[in-house]
């Protein structure tokens, strides 16, 4: 593995940019500044999404609860998260099915896979 990555990733998930979220569509600047716009962008991640108003689990809510129709030039953390795994090239593969799970668990092999221990006062999502 990179250590310069490696390294990074250490850095944002003790600042809770590397977050077990598998739900979330987040602004590029949610990551900043460990990953740039750039770096999301030319990985593919940074991109249009679309609410399906037909299924609660494909509509988009704001924060502030609304129905939001569209999200441009926005990252699916949990594709990030996917993104990340693959980066550190973690050959353990992702079992869980649900996208909370599956979010849990490719956290969990990151921070395995780079030796991450969590500091004292930080407590899970």
């Amino acid at each position: 593995m990179k250590t310069k990555l490696i390294e990074t990733v250490r850095n944002a998930l003790d600042n809770g940019k590397v977050c077990p979220d598998g739900h979330t569509i987040f602004a590029p600047e949610f990551y900043a500044p460990f990953f740039s716009e750039e770096d999301l962008r030319s990985a593919g991640l940074v991109r249009n999404f679309q609410s399906d108003l037909s299924d609660h689990k494909g509509t988009i809510f704001g924060n502030d609860g609304i129905v939001r129709e569209e999200l441009k030039d926005s990252v699916y953390n949990l594709q990030f998260l996917g993104w990340l795994h693959e980066q550190l090239e973690i050959s353990e593969p992702v079992t869980m099915f649900g996208r909370g799970s599956q979010a849990q668990q490719i956290v969990e092999q990151i921070r395995k896979a780079i030796n991450y221990t969590k500091p004292q006062n930080e407590t899970e999502i």
